[in-house]
């Protein structure tokens, strides 16, 4: 038993080991078998695809060719027809004369087409012809005749006489017979010859096209069908090509285009571009598959002047390929410019570029290109040159510098930006800049930045501005003096609020729930309640205290609450009196803590102290028919918005008068919201366009 389980032993051994090895095996065969499947599977559908598109090909041209012999046998057709229509109008009076001369005499006829013969074409031979015919089947009948020239009985006709010349010669009936055959005669000559007249003018015609059809109807068949890899279809595909720096890396995007038209979603195209400088030499570009549809071409030109930048894909040219890339020495970046604003533009070169340069039209010679082998010139729309300044800052990417140009326009309309040589008048580069009256910031979405039916502005005593884009959105964004964006902070109501804030605080009114959140500055929430109290509120403001005020349009009153929620005091009742309201519009407070309020029915505003206390008020018939939004400067002024008529009014809080006026386009009334910058502009919210607009107010804060 020992022996037999000793021997047993080894050889389970080798069944077990056996056994692992072929499941080992197995795994390690059944990826590759999986593999081959799946690269089997493709070649199948790669040979169908192939195959398909063989089908799609052959059938195309044959249609064409179906296309070209219809063409071809309806012109044939014309033809023939044409050919009958000619050919139906000379023999009918041809046949017409034929029938009318059978029993006319012969040497009549005869004599009558010796007369006409000249005009008389191979159409009066054959009728000649025929005449001569019928004589000779009348020559039994002549042969009767007597010499002696009397009548023959039987057909009483007259043998021909013939004078010593040999002109024919007859009697009176003979005569009389001629003359009247004559008449006949000279009508059916006339007939024949009119038509053949027409015959000879009426020629067919084939009118071939010209050169311009042709040379469309070879570029239709260059293009009556592509093959090429991938979604985008290069008759449909995209070019956009960015303005190009020499010795800088310049960019074209390609959008590729399906062929049904629709953007294509996926890469895998087989893209290339080259670009062409105006010598003609050609350089390979790089092109970058972003796998969503589109592609990136960077090149870098080494020359100036007009270059061809041209994209296949599959080896065939993109529609509107090549494109017309003008590389220039200096590139120009204008940001946006409006009235007032501090407008900049940016300005790359490379470094210590040899540039090409030009005397009077010729070439002369190459000039070194840096900053002070130029002068910048800024003109307004009038001509007049404006002030500038150069920046210090200076931005260097490889052989590319980048200065910027600083500038303030006071006049709306197109500027226009020159750089030449110093010493000369012959521009290098330019452009123009448009300056508008006022600056948009943001718009529709949910980036940063932008804004879906923001509903409040106003702006802290650091500078920045904050933005409620509550409705959809559901945060308030936080924005750089210069309008760019810095940071955003969300709130977990989804409804219209209205803000207010001092150095510390920022508190958050939410008009429907009646809701009111307090933050810190940097978006951190400090305290939540609702104020039970409110009807209808509309405005709400922050003191120094950190208390917030909220003026209610339905109560007539404002209520004073403490961050933890507990009403503190309430201002005001229904009236026109000192210190009472009739549909109080908005609230501000200044930095001395004063209070002010507008009301829409009783046209005024009123200036309480920091307890509350009635101050004095400021009316005006047509400045403040329906006082709106309102904001206290730093400085001393007051900035209302006129409901009546869209103007703002600058009000000198010093003397109680009008030092200005600006004209604020919005739409809906209950987006009517403004606020001051800390560097003297003024923020219009636009809840319909979702962005605001920017102005420059006539003073300096």
């Amino acid at each position: 038993m020992g022996d037999d389980s000793n021997g047993e032993t080894p050889q389970n051994g080798r069944t077990n080991m056996s056994s692992d090895w072929s499941t080992n095996v197995q795994l390690r065969t059944r990826p590759k078998t999986r593999l081959h499947h799946d690269i089997g599977k493709c070649e199948r559908q790669l040979e169908e695809n192939v195959e398909m598109v063989r089908q799609q090909v052959r059938a195309c041209f044959q249609r064409c060719r179906e296309r070209l012999e219809d063409r071809e046998k309806l012109l044939l057709m014309q033809i023939n027809d044409e050919y009958r229509k000619m050919k139906r109008s000379l023999m009918a009076p041809k046949r017409m004369a034929m029938v009318n001369n059978l029993n006319l005499n012969m040497d009549a006829i005869l004599e009558a087409e010796a007369e006409g013969r000249n005009n008389l074409s191979d159409v009066g031979f054959l009728i000649r012809q025929g005449h001569n015919r019928n004589a000779h089947n009348n020559k039994g009948a002549e042969s009767d005749v007597p010499e002696n020239g009397e009548p023959d009985p039987n057909n009483g006709s007259f043998p021909p006489r013939t004078s010593p010349d040999s002109s024919p010669v007859t009697n009176s009936m003979q005569n009389g017979s001629l003359n009247g055959s004559s008449s006949g005669s000279s009508r059916e000559m006339e007939a024949l010859q009119t038509a053949l007249q027409q015959t000879e003018t009426k020629r067919l015609h084939f009118t071939r096209a010209n050169e311009s059809i042709l040379a469309n109807y070879d570029h239709i068949v260059s293009q009556l069908g592509m093959v090429y890899m991938g979604n985008a279809d290069p008759s449909r595909t995209l070019a956009t090509c960015y303005p190009a720096l020499v010795l800088s890396e310049s960019y074209a995007r390609i959008k590729g285009i399906t062929q049904d038209g629709q953007e294509c979603t996926t890469g895998g195209s087989n893209v290339h571009d080259s670009i062409r400088s105006p010598n003609g030499e050609a350089t390979t570009c790089d092109v970058t598959d972003c796998q969503n549809g589109t592609y990136k071409v960077t090149y870098i030109p080494p020359n100036v002047g007009l270059h061809e930048l041209h994209v296949m894909i599959s080896g065939q040219p993109i529609r509107s390929s090549p494109f017309e890339v003008f590389v220039k020495p200096i590139r120009l970046h204008v940001n946006k410019a409006f009235l007032g604003g501090p407008c900049t533009v940016e300005i790359e070169m490379p470094r210590d570029y040899m540039m090409p340069v030009t005397h009077k039209g010729k070439p002369d010679g190459t000039r070194k290109l840096h900053l002070q082998s130029i002068q910048i010139l800024l003109l307004d729309p009038e001509g007049n040159e404006i002030e500038g300044s150069m920046l210090g800052a200076i931005k260097r990417k490889g052989p590319i510098c980048t200065y910027t140009a600083k500038y303030t326009p006071v006049i709306e309309g197109d500027h226009e930006i020159i750089i030449t040589w110093v010493g000369q008048k012959e521009p290098i580069t330019q452009q123009v800049i448009p300056v508008h009256e006022k600056e948009q910031i943001g718009s529709r979405g949910c980036r940063q930045g932008q804004f879906v039916n923001p509903t409040d502005v106003l702006v802290s005593a650091a500078g920045d501005f904050y933005v409620a884009d509550t409705v959809e959105n559901r945060r308030i964004q936080v924005f750089s003096p210069d309008g760019k964006f810095k940071m955003q902070f969300y709130v977990p109501l989804q409804e219209p609020g209205l803000m207010g804030a001092n150095d510390s605080l920022l508190s958050l009114l939410f008009l429907n729930s009646k809701t009111i959140m307090v933050f810190n500055h940097k978006g951190s929430a400090i305290s939540q309640f609702v104020a039970d109290d409110l009807l209808q509120p509309y405005g709400i403001a922050v003191d120094s205290k950190s208390f917030i005020y909220i003026n209610d349009r339905g109560m007539h009153t404002v209520f004073i609450y403490d961050t933890t929620g507990k009403l503190t005091k309430r201002l005001g009742v229904f009236g026109s009196g000192p210190g009472q309201f009739d549909y109080p519009n908005y609230i501000c407070i200044d930095l001395d803590d004063r209070i002010y309020i507008s009301e829409a029915r009783n046209n005024r505003i009123q200036e309480l102290d920091a307890y509350g206390a009635y101050n004095r008020e400021f009316r005006s018939s047509d400045k403040l028919q329906q006082p709106g939004a309102i904001v206290a400067t730093d400085s001393g002024y007051l900035i209302v918005h006129n409901e009546a008529d869209g103007n703002v009014h600058i009000i000198n809080l010093d003397d109680s008068t009008f030092q200005g006026s600006i004209h604020v386009d919005l739409i809906a009334v209950y987006t009517r919201r403004i606020a001051v910058t800390k560097n003297g502009f003024l923020l219009a919210l636009d809840m319909t366009n979702h962005c605001l607009w920017r102005y420059r107010i006539p003073y300096k804060s």
